[in-house]
Order: structure tokens, then C-alpha cells, then sequence
């Protein structure tokens, strides 16, 4: 079985095909972690090190909510989609799925 993930930025979507769930999922953390770094690096860290290690903390876990100081959730994701609120202007969402 293949698997597609599915980008969507706004109204920009963007697709990829791979050959295992793992590698569709780690594209799709490793492009939520792209939007995480550069929100915690520009307003809470500058330190490489800790952003890497609070990841890391964080991915862990097979469903995740991030709830901002206000009760507002920032990013979520689970096994097969995640979700970005994380800079109020670029909106993203993810999927994952089977073909």
C-alpha cells in the first residue's frame, strides 16, 4: 500500500507520494516542525538545543494539542493529519492517506 500526503497552506495544496506510512507521516512532522521552529525560535527561544529538545518531547506522543497561554490551541496532529494555527496568517493542514 502507498500513501499520499496531502499539504494544504491557505488555498496552496501540494501533494506526495510515498511507499510507507512512516515516511508520509515523518514529511508531514517534519514540515509541522518547520512552522514550530520558527514561531518558538522568533518569539520564545533562541536556543537551537532547547526548540530541538521541546520537539522532541512533544512527537512523541500519537495525538497532540499545543494550547497557547490564552487557551487557545496552536497546532494538533494525530497519526494521519495534523493542523496549524501557529502563525495566525498562514493557516496549514495535513493528511495523510492511503492509495
Amino acid at each position: 500500500m502507498k500513501y499520499m500526503l496531502i499539504s494544504v497552506c491557505e488555498r496552496e495544496i501540494e501533494t506526495a507520494k510515498f511507499d510507507t506510512y512512516e515516511d508520509a507521516r515523518n514529511a508531514m512532522m517534519h514540515e509541522l516542525y518547520e512552522e514550530y521552529y520558527r514561531d518558538y525560535y522568533s518569539h520564545v527561544a533562541s536556543n537551537v538545543e532547547e526548540i530541538e529538545a521541546t520537539w522532541s518531547t512533544i512527537v512523541c506522543h500519537d495525538v497532540y494539542d499545543s494550547i497557547d497561554d490564552w487557551g487557545n490551541t496552536k497546532f494538533a496532529f494525530g497519526e494521519m493529519w495534523a493542523w496549524s494555527n501557529i502563525d495566525p496568517d498562514w493557516n496549514y493542514d495535513w493528511k495523510i492517506v492511503e492509495i
